[in-house]
């Protein structure tokens, strides 16, 4: 299951900055949404029609799916009115523009309008201010791209600004001027760096919060931590309760790796006397923290005095789903801790999900709460399963899959698959397995579980060969496709990283080996936690001709504090990983990594084998790669 799924309070902050490398600008329309006119309701909701484009085949059941600043993700269903479809719902009470999509019931996407998406202004283009609606419309539409699954890319995101600032050249300055150079400077950092450089100097040199916390942003993405320090002085002497000065305080928050639960209380009390708003956004990522290290520790009662103080129920669903899918292992083989305990925990987010369900009007943060409630089920499952609780455990993963159908995501059909084995018979999990794999389902987890079931039914060995061969061939051809369209070759782009003894390692000199790139940083929560994992297979493999690289990148110090926080971590946690540091993103730039973890896999000739999602498969791929 995605990452964002799984933690979408913590994901959030470390993916939102390349979520907003995307943007709408004014794209052609097959297909058209509009809000009817004239609607008249007593219940105050408006009535929207969409039209849909010529020649596209439409299930008998499809839904509307809508993203904006106000609504994360929702679902509503399409009603056919003659040769068009209606909808009806409250508007959004603070969002100018919306983003739609059509899909089926299981989420499959129907119609996007070419990746694009379908875009209604709810404020009039012709009234005063219409360019902060254009404004609104670029910094919405990252999180609209992965929710409604459309595709813009770094060059849009910049031509829609180019376009908004063409129309509207007053709004050339501020947060949203920062945020493009920063995407132009990702792009073309040497072209983009005497601009960027500039500006932060103008920036500098005034006295409103807004110019300074530009100019702080500027410098700390550029690692220029004089300037940075100097730029941070004069803003917390003049707004001492600003957007600096809280970045400040979270910043040396999160420098202290210890944070017990009495550390983290005490940084709140402080947050809160030294800002004054105890519901403060800003503190949703301390009350996470927080509220986990009490899970931890199974103590419910500091747990409960928090009941009140966190309002957000959304924040509870990811707080106990997040320590409930860690308690649980993960993923099929870990072995979990404390079931009983995950299982109650768990059990807790799926109330919540199931009470926002039936109360809408609390669901403030605009969450898809059907989409939450499989993303939780699949975690109680997974308990119950561990558990060996095995009926129940499918029971949950049947629903999901009949309600997400292709939709579910490659390890929550493993999942199923494993349930099924279990519940319904290794017959049962066979067809299913078989279907799966010659449908070109990914899953190297699958094939070794298919080819334990024929050995334990004594079925020919030939015919599971058969489909072996079927399914490598496919998905290696899958595997190469996606590479071309993403590189342009499939020859592993060549680099050289200095690494923790400051020797440099050229990825050339390794052919021969087959390789494992794995891109992280210090402050990524997941690809921490995947790291006990990935020790696993560094040890598997320490004899054979494998290598793996774990690429440091996106960090934001000075290389010297970044080696020895990287040391640290690696001694405290007892690590032997071999780190090679990407200190001015050059290597993680070119191979086009828009989230972390990323992980690619190199044959002996230096070729990309594939682009990792699932470190469940890493080792039957590296096996595959050896032979």
């Amino acid at each position: 299951m995605n990452l964002i799924h799984k933690y979408p309070e913590i994901m959030k902050s470390l993916t939102l900055v390349f979520l907003m490398f995307t943007a709408t600008s004014v794209f052609s329309q097959n297909g058209r949404i509009a809000i009817k006119n004239p609607s008249s309701d007593p219940e105050g909701r408006t009535t929207f029609v969409y039209e849909p484009p010529a020649g596209i085949y439409l299930p008998e059941d499809i839904q509307v799916n809508i993203s904006c600043s106000d609504i994360r993700n929702k679902s509503i269903p399409l009603e056919k009115k003659g040769s068009v479809y209606e909808f009806s719902m409250k508007l959004p009470p603070k969002s100018t523009v919306m983003f739609f999509a059509v899909s089926d019931k299981q989420r499959n996407t129907v119609d996007n309008n070419s990746g694009k998406g379908y875009v209604v202004y709810l404020k009039d283009p012709d009234t005063e201010g219409f360019g902060q609606t254009l404004l609104e419309e670029i910094q919405s539409s990252g999180l609209a791209s992965y929710y409604l699954k459309l595709d813009y890319s770094e060059q849009d995101f910049l031509d829609a600004f180019d376009s908004l600032f063409a129309s509207y050249p007053d709004m050339k300055s501020g947060s949203a001027y920062t945020t493009y150079l920063m995407v132009k400077f990702h792009v073309n950092k040497e072209g983009t760096r005497p601009e960027l450089l500039a500006y932060a100097e103008q920036m500098a040199g005034k006295d409103d919060e807004e110019s300074l916390s530009a100019a702080f942003t500027i410098y700390r993405n550029l690692q220029m931590n004089g300037k940075m320090d100097e730029v941070a002085g004069v803003a917390l002497e003049k707004y001492p309760k600003g957007e600096v000065a809280k970045n400040k305080f979270l910043e040396d928050y999160y420098s202290v790796r210890e944070r017990d639960g009495t550390y983290i209380s005490n940084k709140i009390d402080e947050y809160i006397e030294k800002f004054g708003d105890p519901q403060d956004p800003g503190l949703d990522m301390l009350y996470y923290e927080l509220i986990l290290t009490y899970l931890n520790n199974k103590d419910t009662l500091s747990v409960a005095k928090y009941r009140d103080q966190i309002t957000s129920k959304n924040l509870w669903v990811s707080i106990y789903n997040s320590y409930a899918w860690s308690a649980s292992g993960a993923n099929l083989t870990g072995p979990g801790k404390d079931l009983d305990f995950a299982a109650e925990i768990s059990r807790k987010s799926l109330d919540l999900v199931e009470y926002l369900m039936g109360h809408p009007g609390e669901n403030t943060e605009g969450y898809d709460q059907e989409e939450r409630h499989q993303m939780c089920a699949d975690t109680y499952a997974l308990i119950l399963y561990k558990q060996k609780k095995y009926d129940q455990a499918f029971q949950y993963q049947h629903e999901i899959l009949e309600a997400m159908g292709d939709g579910m995501s490659v390890d929550g059909r493993e999942r199923y698959a494993a349930f099924a084995e279990k519940a319904k018979g290794p017959e049962f999990a066979r067809d299913y397995l078989e279907k799966q794999l010659l449908a070109g389902t990914d899953s190297r987890v699958m094939v070794e579980q298919l080819k334990k079931i024929y050995a334990d039914l004594n079925l020919p060995e030939n015919e599971f060969e058969n489909i072996r061969k079927q399914y490598i061939a496919s998905a290696a051809q899958k595997d190469r496709n996606e590479i071309i369209a993403l590189f342009g070759d499939i020859k592993a782009m060549d680099f050289t990283l200095p690494n923790l003894d400051g020797a440099y390692v050229r990825l050339s000199d390794l052919n021969g080996k087959v390789v494992v790139l794995d891109f992280w940083a210090t402050w990524c929560g997941p690809c921490i936690g995947s790291f006990p994992h990935m020790q696993e297979l560094v040890n598997q493999f320490q004899n054979d001709s494998v290598e793996f690289l774990f690429i440091n990148s996106w960090e934001r110090q000075e290389p010297d504090k970044t080696r020895e926080k990287v040391i640290k971590f690696l001694e405290d946690n007892g690590y032997n990983f071999n780190v090679l540091f990407d200190f001015n993103d050059e290597v993680i730039t070119r191979y086009k990594v828009q989230g972390i973890p990323s992980r690619f896999l190199i044959d002996r000739n230096g070729n990309l084998r594939a682009i990792i999602r699932y470190t469940d498969d890493l080792a039957a791929m590296i096996n595959e790669g050896l032979k």
